[in-house]
């Protein structure tokens, strides 16, 4: 399916058709991967039942959808702006997902996602899906999880 289909389905597809997918991206030859809340399509990857367990507020929100289109143009102007962000500090507001700030993580950005709170267990399960230190809340972005430079990243994809 298209992604313009993916989109179509994914309007017409009632609450519970939905389902939480893992979303395959890269940023200058960099793989990560996002969670996401989509319609049901063949060859995509469901996350585990277990690590769905805490998204279950975030399934209203549109910022759990994966706009795939938007995303892939975001990141194509991002890759030509700067031959790397590395070492750069980043603040990603409404970030849904988290792909802009999870990208410039992988690329060597000290990055910081953010969104409503209810969207805060999506972002979390992102940054450790990729091997990143998760970041406690502050007072100053109430809703945030961190993407470290990946001098600070684990074993990357876990779960």
């Amino acid at each position: 399916a298209s992604s313009s289909q993916r989109v179509i389905l994914a309007a017409l597809a009632p609450l519970s058709a939905m389902q939480w997918v893992w979303e395959n991206l890269s940023f200058r030859g960099q793989a990560f991967q996002v969670a996401h809340f989509e319609a049901p399509l063949p060859g995509k990857e469901q996350v585990a039942d277990d690590l769905t367990l805490a998204l279950g507020r975030c399934e209203a929100e549109l910022g759990a959808c994966l706009w795939h289109e938007t995303n892939a143009a975001a990141l194509k102007f991002l890759e030509a702006q700067r031959p790397s962000y590395s070492g750069l500090k980043v603040l990603e507001l409404g970030a849904g997902a988290g792909v802009c700030g999870l990208a410039l993580g992988v690329d060597g950005a000290d990055a910081m996602i953010t969104d409503l709170d209810s969207l805060v267990p999506l972002m979390e399960l992102n940054v450790m899906r990729n091997g990143f230190c998760r970041s406690a809340p502050s007072s100053a972005s109430p809703a945030a999880a961190s993407a470290s430079a990946p001098a600070a990243r684990g074993g990357g994809g876990g779960g």
